[in-house]
């Protein structure tokens, strides 16, 4: 499964079609979280600010959204357990051993599927700051994977909010520098706009997230949604999504860069 919470300027009937388009490209189930990001009816400069201020009005939502599937998660868990216990009883009620065993092999199995969590542009700006707010908490253990792609955020003291992120396995940051979506998000409130962490391939300092760099990469050019149509002609830009996507290391044989600490698409 994956959890879409999407970015700018997006209205419902966008998001939906953009999670159909992850599901069938992918192989995953989408479940999509919005949030309102149509910018007031209004463009440019002023349509921005109105949905970064819609962006910090739902970070409350986005909780209450994470804490509703973990407790759904937590009744399967809670299910299946009852189930094996029974069954261990009926099995091996003489053989402590054996019950142990047979009980351990059998919750490590009980689901089959990854949950991960794809935060799309400003998606992650809501992210963020639910993350740095008093209502999130901080230890729930939801997602496998957490993608942040081409994220509208800033650079700057990211690895502050970055490394309060829970999961199972990797945090991944998505950077390109040809993104013209957040060059120009950068240049709509000017000085006021610091550089965006999903473009910016400097001071790459957080001690969980993994940055992966589409820059210059073929078919990738100066797209900000380079997670479908034409980028995904690369090959290895297909793969890291699928991989990422479903649960894997996505970063697996990728070329390091341990100067800029990040991975290469090449």
């Amino acid at each position: 499964m994956l959890f879409f919470v999407h970015g700018f300027n997006n209205d419902v009937s966008a998001v939906l079609d953009r999670a159909e388009h992850l599901a069938q490209t992918f192989g995953v189930e989408v479940l999509p979280f919005t949030w309102p990001a149509n910018g007031g009816g209004a463009r440019g400069v002023v349509s921005y600010k109105s949905d970064k201020r819609a962006a910090l009005a739902s970070t409350g939502a986005l909780d209450r959204a994470i804490a509703r599937m973990e407790e759904l998660l937590l009744g399967l868990h809670e299910e299946h357990v009852r189930r094996v216990e029974t069954e261990a009883n009926l099995r091996f009620p003489d053989d402590a051993e054996k019950w142990d065993r047979f009980f351990t092999s059998q919750a490590e199995k009980w689901c089959p599927f990854s949950i991960n969590l794809m935060l799309h542009s400003m998606g992650n700006y809501v992210f963020k700051h639910l993350l740095k707010s008093s209502v999130y908490r901080g230890d729930h253990l939801v997602f496998d994977n957490v993608v942040m792609v081409a994220a509208d955020t800033n650079n700057e003291d990211h690895a502050e909010w970055v490394d309060r992120v829970q999961c199972r396995g990797r945090v991944y940051v998505t950077i390109n520098e040809r993104d013209s979506a957040l060059a120009a998000s950068r240049m709509k409130l000017g000085e006021k706009q610091k550089a965006r962490l999903g473009h910016y391939p400097w001071r790459l300092d957080s001690r969980q997230a993994v940055y992966i760099d589409f820059t210059d990469q073929p078919h990738v050019t100066s797209s900000h949604a380079y997670f479908e149509g034409r980028p995904l002609r690369n090959a290895k830009v297909q793969r890291f999504f699928n991989d990422a996507f479903n649960g894997k290391f996505a970063e697996t044989g990728l070329e390091f860069d341990i100067a800029r600490n990040m991975y290469r698409i090449r």
